[in-house]
């Protein structure tokens, strides 16, 4: 006969259904964030804190941690794309932000009485923008500069967009 195998199975009972403590909510300064946070190598990393993520390719967020797991997957609240050209900055407001893990190269908690005490100067996205986009400019003709000299001396070098990301 066809027996459905969990026909012999107890009921499960409900407090196996909590989660488990990883998997709750932590609470900023709670003892399960800090157990949490040491059982990740996350000692840095507050919960609610303002923090610094460096992405892989090159973007600076800046906004609050919401939760982070083991993986380094992160969500940020009140998120900000920073833009640095030169000794200028511009941030572009992002809102909620989900980042996985395996993009992140650095995550740090930001000192919010140093944050204002910077040597840069804050202008306008339209400017940061436009900042940018010279600079962007100025590094492709320098590069294909430098691509011609190598090709005139019988040398190529293989483009990076043909490469693999790894």
């Amino acid at each position: 006969t066809n027996k459905n195998p969990t026909d012999n199975c107890s009921p499960v009972k409900q407090d196996i259904l909590e989660p488990a403590p990883e998997e709750r909510v932590l609470q900023s300064g709670s003892p399960a964030e800090d157990t949490a946070n040491e059982r990740l190598g996350l000692g840095c990393c507050q919960v609610n804190e303002k923090h610094l993520v460096l992405l892989r390719d090159g973007r600076t967020l800046i906004g609050f941690l919401r939760s982070i797991d083991q993986f380094a997957n992160l969500v940020l609240h009140q998120t900000v794309e920073r833009i640095h050209v030169g000794k200028k900055y511009g941030d572009i407001p992002r809102g909620i932000f989900v980042v996985r893990g395996e993009n992140v190269v650095l995550l740090g908690e930001i000192d919010l009485e140093k944050e204002s005490d910077t040597p840069l100067q804050q202008v306008s996205i339209e400017e940061i923008l436009e900042e940018q986009r010279v600079e962007q400019q100025t590094k492709l003709e320098a590069e294909k500069l430098k691509v011609q000299a190598l090709k005139d001396r019988g040398l190529s070098i293989p483009r990076a967009d043909t490469l693999d990301e790894y």
